[in-house]
Formats: structure tokens, sequence, C-alpha cells
């Protein structure tokens, strides 16, 4: 999950509006305790549909970039006219399930009615198509990952909300990973440095002492005034969607040397045969006596 989260994160750096549309839409949620539990019910039916073809999450996703569809959507086909295919196939599948379609629509309608739509879940909604088009589908990758391991979304997202209790908390911690990203004796020797002063306590003073001695002393944290700007990270090219599946072609093994000839075993010498039994003698014939 972690190659996934930190793709993400580095899109929302590089784009600043989506990232404050993204932090908006957390704190709305944690502050509306109906639109939280609306949305999230939105993201259950999604994680828990079949995902053959993906109608349901291409459909939601639909859905979600375009609210202003909503209501005729659920008004059915008929009614709304001509449907795009993401939601064509949303609605096909949605028919034969009437209990999913009833929670998908109070999920909806209840999730737009909240105060905060407009100005927290809305513009988050509509700038996750764009993020994803201008990170070369670092939004897709992340999405397609929870939907194979759902458990790690609900992870994802309660630790969201929590940072979203303090914004500066946040962008703090934020920053920090990021420069552990850009640093990499910052993700080698400081990380090991952290686990062996957990390990042994009693040697915490010692250790600052020697870290002084050879690095100086440590800068100020946090920093006064505005975090310092980092450099942007070269982006690699990956394919989004589903991560390819190793080969299943066996590989080339070496050949094995030939074993060493065993010698051979002496045979065992044969058992004299046991000497013949002489005849018993036949015992003396009785004469007849006249």
């Amino acid at each position: 999950m972690q190659l996934f989260t930190q793709d993400f994160d580095e899109a929302l750096f590089a784009d600043p509006e989506a990232e404050a549309n993204f932090d908006r839409f957390y704190e709305a949620l944690a502050q509306g305790p109906g639109l939280r539990q609306s949305v999230e019910s939105l993201k259950r039916i999604e994680l828990k549909q079949p995902r053959a073809g993906g109608v349901a999450g291409a459909g939601l996703s639909y859905l979600r970039a375009h609210p202003e569809l909503i209501q005729s959507f659920f008004d059915g086909p008929a009614r709304a006219g001509a449907l795009p295919q993401a939601l064509s196939a949303f609605w096909n599948r949605l028919k034969a399930q009437p209990e999913v379609l009833a929670a998908v629509r109070a999920g909806f309608e209840t999730t737009v009615a909240a105060p905060a739509f407009h100005t927290g879940v809305a513009p988050w909604w509509g700038a996750k198509e764009k993020l994803n088009n201008d990170s070369g589908g670092a939004q897709a990758r992340l999405e397609e990952h929870f939907k194979r391991y759902p458990r790690r979304y609900w992870q994802w997202h309660e630790r969201n909300l929590a940072l979203s209790e303090d914004g500066r908390a946040r962008s703090r911690i934020r920053y920090w990973h990021r420069k552990v990203r850009r640093t990499p004796e910052l993700d080698e020797k400081y990380l090991a440095y952290l686990r062996y002063r957990l390990a042994q306590p009693e040697e915490a003073r010692a250790l600052e002492e020697d870290w002084r001695e050879r690095l100086g002393a440590p800068a100020p944290w946090p920093p006064k005034g505005r975090l310092p700007r980092l450099p942007r990270l070269p982006r690699l090219p990956r394919r989004v969607g589903a991560p390819v599946m190793p080969s299943l072609a066996r590989p080339d093994f070496p050949e094995k040397p030939a074993l060493p000839i065993r010698p051979i075993r002496p045979t065992r010498p044969q058992r004299p045969a046991p000497p013949a039994k002489p005849p018993r003698p036949a015992p003396p014939r009785e004469e007849k006596r006249l």
C-alpha cells in the first residue's frame, strides 16, 4: 500500500489546488457525522460490489464527478434521456438489485443535501479525474489497490480523518514524509537511529551528543513560518490499472552437475552348501520263523 499512497501524495504535492480540495473534503467529513456516514455508505457499496467490468466503480465515480446528473439518474433513463455508457451499465446493474439501488440513492441524496456538500465534497469529487490524468494514473492505481484490499482503504480513510483535526500537524507530517522521500540519508540512517534509540533508551543522551559532534546542532522543528518548498520528484511512467502479474513461464534453470559414480558394493560371498546328510540305514529285516 505504501507505494500507491506515496504516489498519490506526490500527486497532491504537484497540484496544490487538488490538495486543498482533498483537505476540505476530510474536514467536512470530520465535522459532519451525517455527511461522513452517507459518503462512507457509498464507498462501502462500491467496495462490496463485484469487480466484473468495474461497472459499480465507474458508475459511482461518474455520478461523483457530475452531481448535477444525480437526481435525473435515479428518476430513470426514461425521464433522464440518453445516459453516458458508464451510467447506462450502472443503471442496468442496479435494476437487478433493488436493495442496492435504494441504498445508493439514499447515500447520494443525503450527501447532496448536506450543507457542506458544495464547499467540502463536490470540489474534491470534481478534481479527482484531473488529478488522475495529471499524475499518470496515481488516483486510479490507489483506487484499484483498495478494491483488492478494502480493509486497507478504511485504515487510510481513518488516518486522513484523524489528520483533518489539526491542519498544522497535517502539513508538517506531510512535509516530513516528503522530505524523507527526497533525502535517502534520512530514509536509511535516521530510521536506523530511531529504531536503535527505541530499543536502547538508556543510550539516548549519548546518541544525541554523538549526533551533534558529527553533524552539528539540528535545525529547530517545526520551522518557524511557512514550511520550505521541496523539489518535485521525477515521476516514473506506470501503467494505469491492475498491476502486471508475473509470468508463469518456468525460468531456465542451470543444469545440475553430474553426480559422482557410486562405488560398486562388493558382493557378499555365497554361503557354502551344507554337507549332504548320509542316508539313514535301513532297519534289519526280521526273518520269518518256520
